[in-house]
């Protein structure tokens, strides 16, 4: 990561992860707050965010919800300058559940137009990268 995101041009930004508990994203997790970034995760199952990323030395802010909840994703997002989605459902085979679910936390992780829709307040600046 070089210390800072590409693009933004600070060490200290507010970074979503999305799938922190999964092995991508914790290792992303992990990587963004050893460069001195500050870690926000969204996940359905709070409890296992200290089990996953304590090991790796992240304390992150944690934030309850679903990626196909607009109004859990916009509370998320709020405040972050950057948002990484690695969150995904796993199945098998293809065309399925995982893949709709995958599709619509994909979309509604564009959280500017997500927090429109559900009424949810936006924060004045928005996250200024989504990957």
């Amino acid at each position: 990561m070089g210390g800072r995101l590409a693009g933004i041009g600070r060490a200290d930004v507010r970074v979503l992860v999305t799938g922190a508990t999964g092995f991508v994203g914790s290792h992303t997790a992990a990587a963004l707050a050893a460069s001195g970034h500050e870690v926000c995760v969204l996940a359905r199952t709070p409890a296992k965010v200290p089990l996953v990323l304590g090991p790796l030395g992240v304390d992150p802010e944690v934030v309850a919800g679903d990626m196909t909840d607009p109004v859990a994703v916009a509370a998320a997002v709020s405040g972050c300058d950057a948002v990484i989605h690695a969150a995904a459902q796993i199945g098998v085979g293809g065309g399925g559940s995982a893949t709709e679910a995958n599709l619509a936390g994909s979309r509604r992780s564009s959280v500017p137009r997500s927090a429109a829709r559900t009424g949810t307040p936006a924060r004045s600046t928005m996250f200024r990268r989504f990957v």
